[in-house]
Formats: C-alpha cells, sequence, structure tokens
C-alpha cells in the first residue's frame, strides 16, 4: 500500500486496484475498477483526503492512537507495512 498520492502514476494497473481493494474494506462504496486513468484518479483523491484526515487528527491529539488501530487492522488483514508509530517499527 502507498500513501503519498504522488506516487500513484508510477503503480501498475494491478498494484492501483489492490490500493483501492485494500481502502474499499472499511469503505464498500470505493470503486477499485476502471480505466488506469480514472483508478489513479479516485486512488490520489482518496489519500489526499486522508493525509487531509490525519493533519486533522494530530491537532486533536488523536493521531497516535488511530495509527495504532490501523495497524492492528492491516495486520489482522494480513496487510504488511512497516508504519512508525510513536518511535516504534
Amino acid at each position: 500500500m502507498i500513501e503519498e498520492p504522488a506516487e500513484c502514476s508510477n503503480l501498475s494497473n494491478a498494484a492501483l486496484k489492490y490500493n483501492l481493494a485494500v481502502h474499499s474494506l472499511c469503505n464498500p462504496s470505493i470503486v477499485t475498477s476502471g480505466t488506469r486513468e480514472d483508478m489513479m484518479k479516485r486512488l490520489e483523491a482518496l489519500l489526499k483526503k486522508r493525509k487531509a484526515d490525519m493533519r486533522v487528527l494530530d491537532v486533536l491529539g488523536w493521531k497516535e492512537d488511530l495509527l495504532r488501530e490501523v495497524v492492528n487492522q492491516k495486520s489482522e488483514l494480513g496487510i504488511v507495512r512497516d508504519m512508525n508509530v510513536g518511535g516504534e517499527t
């Protein structure tokens, strides 16, 4: 899974679909198919929104709690990605 919107254009079609599919686990209304351009735009917009959400959570002081929860959910789903949460790896 990627986190940076700018990385979307570097992904293969399969990787775009995978990233969208992982996000759709939390929001089933996310469409995981379409043209390459449509999938790139959709994933880029989604990642930009997530970054904005994280900034708000950081201001509210909830970011660390949310990141721990996300790491736990990814682990349960078998999604592997190193995430630095509160200085831990």
